[in-house]
């Protein structure tokens, strides 16, 4: 419900905490698809594992999801895709990206999901 100000107008904190609260709601909705887009990545990756565009759009996808969570305060789901993004920028600047081992690669799919359950 909006408080108003001295001069009835609502007031400016109040539409901000709203309005990020809507943001978080509508981002937590999206969260299962945007997990499902990344384990989609991870079946091309394994089998494709050389090939550049799908690598590029999955590390793109991974450190998305690892900000964008951080932003909107689900740390545990940030931190597991922090920890794949790292990996990939490592190997991105390596000159030679490639994933990491498809078993590595569902294990952190299997971390991201846990986290996402864990948010309710």
């Amino acid at each position: 419900m909006e408080k108003e100000n001295a001069i009835g107008r609502p007031d400016p904190k109040t539409l901000l905490e709203e309005t990020r609260q809507a943001l978080r709601v509508e981002y937590l909705r999206a969260l299962p698809g945007k997990i499902e887009s990344i384990a989609a990545l991870v079946d091309k990756l394994g089998a494709e594992p050389e090939n550049r565009e799908e690598f590029d759009r999955f590390q793109s996808e991974v450190h998305s999801l690892a900000g964008t969570s951080a932003l909107y305060g689900f740390a545990g789901l940030s931190a597991a895709a922090r920890v794949l993004d790292l990996d990939l920028l490592e190997r991105s600047r390596s000159g030679r990206p490639s994933p990491p081992p498809e078993a590595e690669l569902r294990r952190t799919l299997l971390a991201l999901r846990r986290a996402l359950a864990a948010l309710g």
